[in-house]
């Protein structure tokens, strides 16, 4: 909840509070989701190691993360039908199209694989967010180098120099923390509303790889489902700012 309420206060541009609310939070603490063969299988395997619908991105859309290629102890991931895929069971070296590569995220190697939806990385990302915030980089690259610690095979980070180089620093920190679990549009779109950066700065732009270019969305509409909702205000819920 201490972490819930200090994502909340993110959103809202508090960050001082939010740094306030997660201050209690050790890291060791992480909140995951349970897999079972007998019960719901993990998704991201399941789209990704198993139907291959989908693979881990390199730079996509030009402001993309090279997240398949980074070789991040955070994102480890294999090649399809290299040695590493293969003892996972990904003997296919291309994606259910049969002619792209596939990644595969083995962060998640099998069906029972759990996922940690929060932990305390996130309340560090967000001390080191306010800290930034409030023109201490000095305690933001701290803070930032101090979470990487607690993972083998991470380096600490120079200062990145600039305000701006040190924001994007803070955001592929994050993007690599919580890679697969839902975090990366809202980073995105709060570098648009809180920070001012051109959504075609942020967002993927360019030819799309399944044909014709990325549209201009920077969130998810909400469904007809719910559009019909007569409490909801109907197409008036339909916000396309970030």
């Amino acid at each position: 909840l201490r972490v819930l309420k200090g994502r909340i206060l993110v959103n809202l541009n508090r960050h001082a509070e939010a740094a306030t609310a997660v201050a209690a939070v050790p890291n060791s603490f992480a909140y995951t989701v349970l897999h079972a063969a007998t019960a719901t299988s993990n998704q991201i395997w399941n789209f990704n190691a198993l139907s291959r619908r989908y693979s881990m991105s390199v730079s996509e859309g030009t402001n993309g993360l090279n997240f398949g290629s980074a070789s991040d102890p955070r994102v480890p991931a294999c090649q399809g039908g290299d040695a590493a895929c293969r003892a996972i069971g990904v003997t296919l070296a291309t994606r259910d199209d049969l002619l792209r590569p596939i990644i595969v995220a083995t962060t998640w190697p099998v069906r029972e694989s759990p996922v940690a939806i929060t932990n305390g990385i996130e309340a560090r990302m967000i001390e080191a967010e306010a800290q930034l915030k409030a023109g201490n980089a000095t305690a933001a690259l701290a803070t930032l180098n101090a979470a990487r610690a607690t993972v083998s095979g991470l380096t600490p980070l120079p200062d990145a120099g600039t305000p701006e180089a040190r924001l994007n620093q803070l955001f592929r920190e994050r993007a690599f923390w919580f890679f697969g679990r839902g975090y990366r549009t809202g980073d995105l779109r709060r570098l648009i509303r809180q920070y001012g950066r051109a959504a075609n700065t942020v967002f993927p732009t360019g030819t799309w790889h399944k044909g014709g270019n990325y549209g201009t969305d920077v969130n998810f509409p909400i469904p007809q489902a719910e559009q019909n909702n007569p409490n909801a205000g109907g197409a008036s819920c339909i916000d396309r700012n970030a």
